[in-house]
């Protein structure tokens, strides 16, 4: 209705980006208004995640990941992780194996459990073979959007590009960088000293269970934070 003005907004918005404080900051109006972490819910996070472990014992299921979890980005390395999970059983079995022994024992895994191969396929992920030409895929996939093509080319360069954001990538080359996670992860612990007490450090060799252990959450948040520069901060 220009009760307000081009004007008077662009003039909000170069005070602000000089540094000036208008009160009209969206962002600083949500930050003020939002709640944040509390103590109660960081305690009760952890009994959901203990009650989440004991159900998966009781019905002999693994849960890892779903629809809902936003980007395919976060289930695609999800569920990569969990086959290296069901194939090494932990973080240094992961280095003791050949990227092309892992990828042909996850191609035997996921041929062998139809339940675990359709929970990917059902959440629109697709399975690259290890050729990298021929790939699994079930009704709706969420990498490539169609958008209004009917025909996508299926380039390398595509690929590649698809294999990062949703696809299950089992090429050896998937699994050599997997091992390069695993690597850096084992060497930043390996270097924060166990006499160090302090709250300076995360991702020490207990967090990581001695590496005799692999959490394909932590795994994913490791990168995200390290390889994907994920961090949120104010500023």
């Amino acid at each position: 209705m220009e009760i307000i003005t081009p004007e008077e907004i662009a003039d909000y918005v170069v005070y602000e980006a000089n540094g000036g404080n208008t009160g009209k900051d969206i962002i600083q109006g949500l930050d003020s208004f939002t709640m944040g972490p509390t103590y109660r819910g960081g305690m009760l996070f952890n009994r959901a995640v203990s009650k989440l472990n004991e159900l998966e014992k009781q019905n002999g299921v693994d849960s890892v990941a779903f629809e809902m979890l936003g980007p395919p980005r976060l289930s695609k390395l999800l569920y990569e992780a969990h086959i290296l999970n069901k194939i090494a059983k932990t973080m240094t079995g992961i280095m003791k194996l050949k990227p092309e022994e892992i990828s042909a024992l996850a191609v035997e895994l996921l041929s062998n459990q139809n339940k675990l191969r359709s929970e990917m396929l059902s959440i629109g992920l697709v399975i690259l073979m290890p050729d990298g030409k021929k790939y699994l895929r079930g009704k709706d996939i969420k990498i490539p959007a169609r958008f209004d093509k009917s025909e996508i080319p299926m380039t390398e360069a595509l690929v590649n590009k698809w294999c990062n954001e949703a696809w299950i990538d089992l090429r050896p080359g998937n699994f050599k960088y997997w091992q390069k996670i695993v690597k850096d992860i084992m060497f930043q612990a390996d270097n924060i000293s166990a006499n160090d007490t302090s709250s300076r450090f995360s991702y020490t060799k207990d967090y990581w269970n001695s590496y005799e252990k692999i959490d394909e959450g932590k795994l994913v948040g490791w990168i995200f934070e390290n390889e994907d520069h994920g961090w949120r901060f104010k500023r």
